[in-house]
């Protein structure tokens, strides 16, 4: 779970870890533990998943709750930019 003390606002960019499976609107699941980057915030936040190396294809998904992920280090790793 992220804290309360950090701002939705501030968490835009941030790279999570998701600690349950999650799934969105087209069906596409990001299993548990999956590092997923933050692109957006408003009732909650929306992610995306990294590039797929096979087929180049990655998932936005909506309606990701602060306990539905945790930050990874300092939340910046830098691997979607």
């Amino acid at each position: 779970m992220i804290p309360k003390s950090l701002r939705s606002r501030d968490m835009v960019g941030m790279e999570v870890r998701t600690v349950r499976g999650i799934k969105n609107g087209a069906g596409i699941v990001v299993p548990k533990g999956k590092v997923v980057k933050i692109v957006s915030f408003g009732r909650a936040f929306t992610v995306k998943t990294e590039e797929c190396p096979h087929c180049g294809l990655s998932a936005y998904i909506s309606g990701i709750t602060r306990a539905d992920v945790e930050l990874v280090g300092d939340g910046f790793g830098g691997k979607y930019e």
